[in-house]
């Protein structure tokens, strides 16, 4: 995988119970958010940076430059 990725959310669910999002890109990817940050808001359309982080894990950044750890699910 490459050491940063530069994609547009195509479609985007919000789990009910955890109020975390799942996000599709248009490279295909989805990838789920792993914390819980009210303040991380993202949208069909928006533009985001995923980058490898610390121990493995993957950080998403938003357009207003907001972090939040995810998850590749496919």
């Amino acid at each position: 995988m490459d050491t940063v990725i530069l994609a547009t959310v195509v479609k985007l669910s919000v789990r009910t119970k955890t109020n975390r999002f799942i996000v599709t890109l248009d490279n295909g990817q989805r990838w789920s958010q792993t914390e819980t940050k009210p303040d991380v808001l993202v949208g069909i359309g928006d533009q985001i940076k995923i980058q490898k982080s610390s121990l493995g894990s993957y950080k998403l950044t938003t357009p207003q430059g907001v972090e939040t750890r995810v998850t590749r699910d496919r």
